[in-house]
């Protein structure tokens, strides 16, 4: 039986929480990431889409996340810069190694209090769920095989926003890259894709 199947892939609001005041929805997503062992049937065709659109749509879930609930800090906006960066750079170790702040933070470091401050306690669970997941997208698989992963990362991410009550992304810009391109990571997209892309709620 299936997490979307056995009612777990709706998630419920975010009133829902456990002592530590991580959204319960959250334990089940991560063992669904982590358990699966095979890509997830194509929701919505986000398997259509390349690492490099994923790490995109989940960049804008972050970003709609943020817009949601108020939060405004350099850091958030360096950290949607570079999910970004991703959709067109020609220079992936270049990418890696030019990490803002929150991807050491998505890969599990502390967050400095004056953003915990920004992000607020009632939020701060969720958020940095939220950045993890975005975070792993694009660095999951970014030195090994290709593995289902991103996409399964992408699916949380978006999980967080149908948790909150926020809209998904639209898929339509994103097929523009496609994963039957690079082994799954599709190839550097124009200009003008990037900037549709960056355009959608900003």
């Amino acid at each position: 039986m299936s997490w979307k199947t056995a009612g777990m892939y709706r998630l419920p609001t975010g009133a829902l929480l456990d002592p530590e005041g991580l959204p319960v929805w959250s334990y089940a997503e991560r063992c669904w990431i982590e358990s699966t062992p095979e890509p997830i049937e194509g929701q919505q065709g986000l398997n259509a889409l390349s690492i490099r659109a994923c790490q995109a749509m989940g960049t804008v879930a972050f970003r709609r996340y943020c817009t949601h609930h108020g939060l405004s800090h350099p850091e958030l906006k360096a950290f949607v810069k570079h999910g970004f960066a991703m959709a067109d750079t020609q220079d992936i170790v270049g990418w890696e190694q030019d990490q803002p702040l929150l991807v050491r933070v998505g890969f599990g470091h502390d967050l400095p209090e004056p953003l915990r401050e920004v992000v607020g306690r009632q939020n701060l669970s969720t958020f940095l769920y939220l950045l993890g997941q975005v975070t792993w997208i694009g660095y999951t698989d970014l030195y090994g095989a290709v593995t289902s992963a991103p996409w399964r990362h992408l699916r949380a991410a978006l999980s967080v926003l149908d948790g909150e009550g926020i809209p998904r992304p639209p898929i339509e810009p994103f097929l523009e890259s496609p994963s039957s391109e690079v082994h799954g990571w599709g190839e550097p997209v124009n200009a003008a894709v990037k900037l549709s892309w960056m355009a959608l709620d900003s």
